[in-house]
């Protein structure tokens, strides 16, 4: 999968999830009552807050955003109380009712940019009395809370919000008391829970985490633990036992308390280095709770120092990679300085430093991570753009390496940062609740950033399962995937394309169907095409293949992100079929802090994998993925059409098998399932019976009209132009032109590639001169070729046995000639040279033309494209403008039916961006416009709240800048009408009574939203 690559889609992305939104079916009625539940009283819900102070390198936790109102120690803040930024940006106190015990920062928000912030909340408590209180408090990473002005808690500590870790004992006053509680966005949940509990009140009903604490003396060879930091009397009853554990594993020593009293270690015999310190005791429940501290005996920073100092250079093995990836943490993640580190960062250095240690003793052959209660970083490195990557694998209390494990598979969400590896959540964690509560081992894939789980994310899931399974010894029958939010699609997209892996699945908060965000009049619109294409990015695309696994689906009722009615629909949708699905709505949570896994995970474990299903079921928009269990599609007929496959075992070695769009079949029954030893036979589609042998535990079917060419595509090489970045590939920049401006945009036009990936996976692709290329890297990878055989060498080398000709007025290909002046032609074909990878010439009929390269038409085999401009709302989509775009047929021949050539008349009336000689642009068939006009339309304009864009003039053109800054020019229409250059997006403006522009629309393909103006020019 292609990283998001058209030119506009920062801006424009926001509008299309408003619009989706806004053209949504109209919700039914809900009349659906919830179980009453016993509630717990004293939390505070009514909240004034104040949302969205930035956190630039880190530094808002300890930066006071108050201080023009008496600062955080003395603020006194009222609705609609405003401070103002040094950057000219506003935050308002606004009033906020949380609809449940959980503060939930996302909602406070909506849809406004949540990604690194700081958010306040203050609250007052009205006693009749002085006194001491418990303040009971849960929360995410890093918070502070101050009561009437005093710090009395503050942690930069990673917590699960969901339940309350902390209780502070705390003396309030007669009359009213101030809460201020600080927090900073951390990660996948972002909120807290925060009551007030009387001291005579507390018992066991209030459910606590086990939250013990070391405390730092000074004292030389003694280690002192607080097994507890809770007040109440009935837990301290409970006995604790505390255990130090030494890289490797290896128990040093273990004493026993009751929770909430202190131990002390005498430290003098142990041996130097990081320590686990592992808390545990009962929970409320009955359940095993389980804590961790860590401690470090001896020079941490002399040991960080060590890390920092002998990373390698030029990393080759994986060991190599995984020491520099432990630098890269302690620079990138943790800013520490290595000339420069001090005590301030100890806190930080545990974890890599235990990770460090144990690699170290990994590398030498000795028992390291890979243990009881272990940590396991397993390292590959991706063989499409040689770049390392990394799973968290972690190991269970009682891990034995000869005992068969159920592997959890967990998927993260989407980061709107894109960080790099080392700055995503909790890649520094060490523990978690699933692996210390359930006998299972659970990986973390990072599913290369943020790619939805498709492609090269798709990918790595695969081989991080495949790593899991040779490192430990992984029960192949109990393997479970699930995942939230952006894992959540996820979960769908893996799980219903690889479901013979999978026990069972479970999306939580993912997921996403079209019927959802269209009515059915807009559904009715749609052309063939574009169905089809829906239907692809639909969740339930796939999901025939789910005939044998069992799903949970988990959502939360007011999610604010992923609308809850899509789970609904996919739930209802599988119902109907009569598939395993288990759904559970929580009432009042939104997108985070649902704790899910105490139901999820033994549900898990009551499921094996059927591992030999009688009957399966295939359905799939491309061959890569038209396979489950035993059967996998080798060719189709149209590559606008799903494939569709059933196939079952009958009595007496028969398969019943039933199919659309299958031209090519292989079957594998297992030895269970069929005879091998005798003939089988094949009834397929009811009328075409065939008697036939298992070879080598596979049948292989053609169907009756079809016969395949010397070149077919096939499972592994079908396109389309995205495919080509899934395979190894590598950039090759033409040098070789004539021209001195086509030497230039080559260059330039590959480096925006290169750097558009680095971007967004963090590392370079490999990259070539055509002058530097040798015979064996020519053959060994796909090749981005910039610059046609004129500007190429590679090009050249290669051009004769790719259909594809280019002169200064026709384009060639596959013997179809398309006139085009100044043009643009992308075309992906079997690399000649090695059948398991694509060439991708990106060539041009002049310099002009070369200018005119965009990835944003990777869906097809073959682009020709030049200046004109779309804009569906005046009747002018892409498809009517493009010279030529398409797919070969399965012969990798172009044929009339997957061909779209645009309209000549169209073509000459719409706007047309033209390249001048310096390669500046000029944009003809455009009204003229007034520049105070433009004048008058400028202004910030509120896309939703929290979220605008402004509009401004700039050399005389009407400009757009997107919320994260880029700015794209607005092309006139008409006074009122604008499009925006390089997307298919339209904006309206009107005027109000006094004829001022006050408000907008708008418009693109998937539906339209209201904007309103919030400043002046």
């Amino acid at each position: 999968m292609n990283p998001i690559n058209s030119r506009f889609v920062r801006f424009a992305l926001l509008l299309i999830l408003s619009a989706n939104v806004l053209s949504a079916q109209p919700p039914q009625k809900d009349d659906t009552r919830f179980p009453w539940g016993t509630a717990t009283g004293g939390f505070i819900r009514e909240w004034l807050v104040a949302a969205g102070f930035p956190n630039q390198d880190g530094k808002g936790f300890d930066t006071d955003y108050l201080y023009d109102h008496d600062g955080e120690t003395r603020i006194s803040p009222q609705a609609g109380m405003v401070h103002t930024l040094s950057t000219g940006a506003a935050v308002s106190w606004k009033k906020y009712h949380s609809p449940y015990n959980y503060v939930n920062m996302f909602d406070v928000l909506k849809n406004g940019d949540f990604n690194n912030k700081v958010t306040y909340a203050y609250a007052r408590v009205n006693r009749e009395h002085d006194g001491n209180i418990i303040m009971s408090f849960g929360h995410n990473v890093s918070n502070k809370l101050w009561v009437n002005g005093k710090l009395v808690y503050e942690s930069t500590t990673d917590n699960q919000a969901v339940q309350e870790d902390n209780h502070l004992d705390v003396a309030l006053v007669k009359g009213d008391n101030s809460i201020l509680i600080k927090s900073v966005h951390g990660g996948w949940t972002w909120g807290f829970a925060f009551r007030i509990i009387e001291p005579e009140k507390f018992s066991l009903i209030n459910a606590f985490k086990l939250t013990p604490r070391i405390e730092h003396t000074g004292a030389a060879d003694r280690l002192i633990v607080v097994t507890d930091r809770t007040r109440n009397p009935d837990l301290q009853r409970i006995g604790v036992s505390v255990k130090a554990v030494v890289a490797g594993g290896r128990l040093i020593a273990e004493k026993r308390a009751r929770r909430g009293e202190t131990i002390a270690f005498d430290t003098k015999r142990w041996p130097q280095g990081v320590y686990d310190i592992r808390v545990q005791s009962t929970g409320t429940r009955g359940e095993i709770a389980t804590a961790y501290m860590y401690w470090y005996k001896g020079d941490p920073i002399k040991k960080a120092r060590e890390l920092l100092s002998s990373a390698p250079k030029h990393p080759s093995t994986l060991h190599d990679y995984h020491h520099v990836m432990l630098s890269d943490m302690l620079i990138h993640r943790f800013k520490i300085d290595p000339d420069k580190i001090d005590s301030s960062a100890v806190r930080n250095l545990y974890s890599p430093l235990m990770e460090y240690e144990e690699a170290l003793l990994d590398k030498a052959g000795k028992t390291g991570s890979a243990r009881a209660n272990g940590f396991v970083r397993l390292t590959y490195v991706d063989d499409v753009d040689n770049t390392p990557q990394f799973c968290r694998a972690y190991l269970p209390l009682q891990y034995n390496p000869k005992q068969k494990w159920p592997l959890v598979v967990n998927l993260h969400g989407y980061n709107g940062a894109n960080p790099m590896y080392v700055k995503w959540w909790s890649i520094d964690q060490r523990h978690t609740r699933v692996v210390d509560t359930y006998p299972v081992i659970a990986i973390e894939p990072h599913g290369r950033g943020n790619t939805s789980y498709m492609g090269i994310g798709d990918k790595d899931i695969l081989r991080c399962i495949a790593l899991a399974k040779q490192r430990f010894n992984i029960d192949e029958d109990r393997i479970y995937l699930k995942g939230e939010s952006m894992g959540g699609g996820g979960v769908w997209n893996v799980g219903t394309r690889h479901p013979e892996l999978f026990a069972a699945i479970a999306p939580v908060y993912g997921g996403w169907d079209y019927h959802v965000g269209m009515n059915e009049k807009e559904i009715a619109q749609l052309s063939e095409r574009a169905l089809f294409e829906n239907e692809t990015r639909n969740s339930l695309a796939h999901a025939d293949a789910l005939l044998t696994t069992p799903v949970f689906a988990i959502h939360g009722d007011i999610d604010k992100s992923v609308d809850v009615n899509n789970s609904r629909y996919l739930v209802k949708t599988l119902q109907r079929w009569g598939y395993d699905i288990r759904y559970h709505e929580y009432p009042g949570f939104g997108h985070e802090g649902i704790e899910y896994n105490d139901e999820l995970i033994p549900w898990f474990l009551e499921h094996k994998r059927n591992a030999d299903p009688k009957t399966v079921r295939v359905r799939s928009a491309d061959l890569h993925t038209a396979s489950a269990h035993w059967v996998k599609v080798t060719q189709r007929g149209n590559p606008y059409a799903f494939i569709t496959a059933e196939a079952e075992v009958l009595i007496d070695n028969t398969i019943r098998l039933s199919t659309e769009n299958v031209l090519g079949i292989e079957l594998a029954p297992s030895k269970k399932l069929l005879d091998h030893r005798k003939p089988v036979t094949v009834i397929w589609n009811e009328t075409d019976r065939r008697r036939v042998n298992v070879q080598n535990g596979r049948i292989r079917l053609l169907a009756g009209d079809y016969r395949p060419s010397a070149l077919n595509k096939t499972t592994a090489m079908e396109g389309p132009i995205a495919d080509v970045t899934a395979t190894p590939f590598a950039v090759v920049i033409g040098t070789s032109s004539q021209d001195s401006t086509m030497v230039r945009l080559c260059a330039q036009k590959a480096k925006a590639f290169a750097d558009e990936w680095k971007v967004w996976q963090k590392y370079e692709p490999r990259v070539f001169k055509d002058t530097d290329m040798t015979d064996a890297d020519v053959e060994k990878y796909s090749l981005i070729l910039f610059g046609g055989a004129d500007a190429n060498k590679v090009t050249k080398a290669l051009i004769d046995k790719i259909p594809l000709k280019i002169s200064s007025q026709v384009v060639e290909i596959a013997g179809r000639k398309f006139p085009a002046t100044d043009a643009c032609v992308q075309m992906v074909y079997p690399h000649p040279l090695n059948r398991e990878r694509y060439v991708l010439v990106i060539g041009a009929t002049s310099v002009a033309g070369m200018y005119f390269y965009t990835k944003a038409n990777d869906a097809y085999d073959f682009v020709i494209q030049d200046g004109c401009l779309p804009n569906t709302r005046l009747g002018r989509p892409m498809e009517k403008l493009i010279v030529a775009r398409g797919v070969f047929d399965n012969a990798w021949r172009l044929g009339d039916a997957l061909l779209v050539t645009g309209s000549p008349e169209l073509r000459a009336s719409s706007p047309f961006k033209k390249v001048l000689p310096d390669l500046s642009t000029t944009v003809e068939n455009l009204p003229k416009i007034d520049t105070a006009v433009y004048r008058a339309v400028a202004g910030s304009y509120e896309i939703r709240p929290g979220v605008s864009a402004t509009i401004f003039v700039g050399d005389g053109r009407l400009m757009v800048k997107a919320p994260d800054g880029t700015a794209l020019q607005l092309l006139p229409v008409s006074e009122t009408e604008y499009f925006v250059d390089g997307a298919d997006v339209q904006l309206s403006f009107t005027k109000n009574e006094h004829g001022v522009f006050d408000k907008g629309t708008v418009y693109q393909p998937g539906g339209e939203l209201p904007i309103k103006r919030i400043t002046g020019k």
